[in-house]
């Protein structure tokens, strides 16, 4: 008996503890991919490296109390957010429009949707290369268009009133798309039922939209924000393609800055600091993700 007893505290214990076991891979997995990288940014964060040109020399505070004075990197934070908002503005409408569109039953629907999430799977570096010639000034397509109605061609990436609206709108015709899959599945999770019932009592289709559609796609709506709003806060490659934070640094991103920071001017330290603000940013966004 006294066995049998013994033999079922072993068994509860290595049914509560043993799946631990099992997470251990894991944990060292993210221990060498995420925190080890993460403490040593940190830890750069408060030394004044530069590659090849100084040794790691501690200097505290020194990069932080910097950033506040430092004009290029208030002007990224700033240039940074009103490509994000304006990004996704324009991106929330239009995929709100599609996802509506394709929410209907029409002939050749499965079509129309397929050639929607085409530039959602183009590569970025070659949607940068193809934005740019068609924004170039001389020989660009759009400029071509300009000049039809009599116009003088926009110095659309030459401008630095320009050069971020022209940036969101080749991020809006690249990411819609993402924006419209989201919204369109939770259009499909609304029930009928109550848009039948909102019909029989005379309820329109426009009161419809506002007073059942969009307080029930609440959460997919807040999801698509918070992702887009990740990845569009880490936009580089079709921005350093196209502009490479010109002209000026009228279109210098956090990300661009950082990047020029680190391995154009190798000052690692100072580019450390950025980084981690820009963890900060991109943390705050994770969170709200979660609490969705």
């Amino acid at each position: 008996m006294k066995i049998k007893v013994s033999f079922l505290k072993e068994k509860e214990w290595v049914n509560k503890y043993v799946r631990f076991v099992f997470h251990i891979p894991t944990f060292i997995t993210l221990g060498v991919v995420v925190l080890v990288p993460v403490s040593v940014i940190i830890y750069l964060s408060f030394t004044s490296y530069q590659l090849g040109l100084t040794g790691i020399q501690w200097i505290g505070l020194e990069n932080y109390l910097r950033l506040p004075y430092d004009e290029r990197f208030v002007n990224a934070i700033w240039h940074s957010f009103y490509f994000v908002g304006g990004a996704l503005f324009l991106e929330l409408l239009l995929g709100m429009g599609f996802a509506l569109l394709l929410n209907n039953n029409f002939r050749g629907r499965a079509i129309y949707r397929i050639l929607l999430l085409l530039p959602m799977m183009s590569i970025p570096t070659a949607i940068g290369m193809a934005w740019r010639m068609m924004y170039n000034r001389s020989f660009g397509v759009l400029s071509h268009f300009v000049t039809l109605f009599g116009l003088q061609p926009i110095p659309w990436l030459s401008s630095a009133q320009l050069t971020i609206p022209a940036l969101i709108i080749v991020d809006v015709w690249h990411w819609s798309p993402f924006v419209m899959i989201i919204l369109l599945a939770g259009l499909h999770s609304l029930p009928t039922i109550i848009y039948e019932a909102a019909a029989i009592d005379g309820a329109s289709k426009r009161r419809q939209f506002l007073y059942l559609t969009l307080p029930l796609m609440k959460s997919y709506i807040i999801i698509a924000v918070v992702l887009r709003g990740i990845l569009a806060f880490k936009t580089f490659d079709k921005v350093w393609v196209m502009t490479q934070g010109g002209p000026n640094f009228a279109s210098e991103l956090l990300n661009v800055y950082l990047y020029t920071t680190a391995f154009l001017y190798f000052n690692f330290g100072y580019a450390c600091a950025v980084g981690v603000i820009f963890l900060g940013i991109m943390t705050t966004l994770v969170l709200l993700r979660i609490r969705t």
